[in-house]
């Protein structure tokens, strides 16, 4: 029976390993995007790209965001619940 229990315990800490490499991943994808999204706005605002091209950075950047929120992948909402708890 014990054994039962270690293995339960391990993949648990496998598990949870696993949630926090993907967490830590999604933080420095988003914090990249988003220091991309200041670039473009300092290149639209001195001048160096056009309006329309800042629009278009800024959707295409404001897209990614918006995949890496949690309420935009499934596997994240099934493991969370459907309330957002852990």
């Amino acid at each position: 029976m014990d054994g039962f229990f270690f293995t339960i315990d391990k993949h648990t800490r496998i598990f949870a390993n696993a949630a926090q490499i993907a967490h830590r991943s999604i933080s420095e994808n988003s914090y990249n995007l988003r220091q991309k999204l200041t670039r473009q706005r300092e290149l639209f605002n001195h001048g160096h790209v056009t309006q329309a091209e800042y629009e278009h950075a800024f959707l295409f950047i404001d897209r990614q965001l918006q995949r890496l929120q949690p309420s935009a992948q499934p596997e994240v909402c099934r493991i969370r619940g459907s309330d957002g708890a852990h």
